[in-house]
């Protein structure tokens, strides 16, 4: 199990409130049927996170921050698996999967099994603000398909400090009232990094 590495531990706290126990073979209790011992060691299993563009700049470090907390199961979907980038990944123990962002079905498979999804859209690779927003909506789509229980969309950059004047995205206001609408929680926050 995830936690057999703490079974010490384990029998180390059973002692101190078993003082019949002495004898670490006599503990028999299978650790997976204990919830107050995975609490107190914070052994959930890992859950599957994906981040879609996971070889570009963004899902590059939200994917290093994911490893290197280590607590996740990463797989980082990219249009192309054999880069740099993504052998760097793979080597850090991520899963790296190809996926077309046209594709429904490429979506669904990419997120399939995911607790969360962290999707950053690439208008610069196509500059297609329609194609740019079905890619987004295909994974939304594929996220509510598949029970995605978080699905975090970052934008790009800040057209108010660049232009001087507001910009209102169309994707909030499409986006937001269907993640409502099919039980996904929302929360839009606008900042600038």
């Amino acid at each position: 199990t995830w936690c057999a590495k703490y079974r010490e531990e384990y029998i180390a706290l059973l002692l101190q409130y078993d003082t019949h126990s002495l004898n670490p073979a006599r503990v028999r209790v299978p650790l997976s049927n204990l919830p107050e011992f995975s609490k107190a060691f914070n052994c959930e299993p890992p859950k599957n996170t994906c981040t879609v563009c996971g070889t570009g700049a963004q899902g590059f470090s939200v994917v290093n921050a994911l490893l290197e907390h280590g607590k996740y199961r990463i797989r980082a979907v990219a249009k192309s698996t054999d880069n740099r980038k993504a052998l760097l990944l793979r080597g850090k123990g991520a899963e790296l999967v190809r996926a077309n962002l046209d594709s429904p079905d490429a979506c669904k498979a990419a997120v399939k099994e995911a607790h969360g999804v962290f999707l950053v859209t690439n208008f610069w690779e196509h500059h297609d603000e329609d194609r740019e927003f079905k890619q987004g909506k295909n994974v939304v789509d594929a996220c509510i398909e598949g029970g995605v229980k978080h699905l975090i969309f970052s934008g790009q950059e800040n057209v108010l400090k660049l232009r001087g004047y507001a910009c209102r995205d169309p994707r909030i206001s499409t986006l937001r009232p269907r993640a409502r609408l099919l039980n996904i929680r929302s929360k839009i926050v606008f900042d600038e990094f």
